[in-house]
């Protein structure tokens, strides 16, 4: 008896909970059905969009999509959505409707963002201007690979086949340069043989002697050019020295050598001037002497004439 009870008391229980269950969703359903106005949204794109979409205003949910019906405004596809938002909800004119996803596992839903203006929409005539698509992840790696195959096909692969055919015209080059060289090779290694050769006939048992002398008289060389670039610098040390010294007897021979110029050059006309009368009276002299030589023997001594006249 005792366990019968128990079985009634938990059906009893588990149908209380499915009507409860049942009530609430019909409370759902009711709340969902309040009075609404219709709003008209367009997009270009409408990817992750469908009926039943929830419509936010800033995040706050205020409606959601009832129909989706493609126009062509100036022969352009566009998609126009009408939506059911609570009644009297104030939207500017200007706000802008966009495809936004709150992350990234979540589905799309269009956010409306408020734009303040003088004018508000009017429900059930006026569109609201055209929405922003939402750039999702996907749309942007597809669009990554997309720039990716157009680099790769533009970009990279006549790069790399401009790249094959120079290494083809440097490979062409090659198989002609590398038997020249080859041969160049082994002209360069027989010449360094011969010179080898030479080495060893000039450093040979017979050449040891003078070669051994004659780096002894390099360094013999070597040793005297040191002493006497050691003798040549003691020397320009002294010269130094003295002229260090006999600074100031240096400085009075050369301020007396200047005067003596300067005194020279003030007398040199009349020195030439004197050089230039003895050598007439030498050229006077020596042309009597030519003439008659006895006067050199018995001369008589010149009478007085005055004043000498050509």
């Amino acid at each position: 008896m005792r366990r019968e009870n128990v079985n009634y008391l938990v059906v009893g229980i588990f149908v209380s909970s499915v009507g409860l269950f049942l009530l609430f969703i019909l409370y759902s359903l009711a709340a969902d059905q309040e009075d609404t106005d219709q709003y008209y949204f367009v997009f270009k794109n409408i990817t992750g969009i469908k009926v039943g979409t929830k419509i936010t205003y800033g995040g706050y949910r205020i409606g959601t999509v009832k129909a989706i019906d493609p126009i062509y405004p100036n022969k352009e596809t566009r998609f126009r959505i009408r939506a059911e938002i609570k009644k009297g909800w104030v939207i500017p004119s200007k706000s802008i409707p966009q495809i936004v996803a709150p992350n990234m596992l979540a589905e799309q839903q269009i956010d409306i963002k408020e734009v303040k203006s003088k004018t508000n929409l009017k429900a059930n005539s006026e569109y609201l201007q055209e929405g922003q698509s939402e750039t999702s992840f996907m749309t942007m790696m597809n669009d990554v690979a997309k720039e990716v195959k157009l680099v790769s096909n533009e970009k990279i692969r006549p790069l790399l086949e401009n790249l094959n055919k120079q290494i083809d015209k440097i490979g062409d080059g090659l198989s002609v340069q590398i038997p020249m060289l080859a041969e160049n090779t082994n002209k360069l290694i027989l010449n360094l043989n011969q010179g080898v050769e030479d080495m060893k006939v000039f450093l040979g048992k017979d050449n040891q002697a003078s070669v051994k002398e004659l780096l002894g008289n390099i360094n013999t060389a070597s040793s005297d050019l040191k002493q006497f670039s050691g003798k040549l610098a003691s020397l320009m040390k002294k010269m130094d020295e003295l002229v260090t010294e006999n600074k100031r007897g240096i400085k009075q021979s050369v301020i007396s050598m200047r005067k003596s110029l300067e005194t020279i050059s003030s007398r040199i006309n009349s020195i030439v001037y004197n050089i230039e009368q003895t050598t007439r009276n030498f050229n006077e002299f020596s042309h009597k002497i030519r003439q008659n030589p006895g006067l050199l023997i018995g001369g008589k001594s010149p009478k007085e004439r005055g004043v000498y006249k050509r």
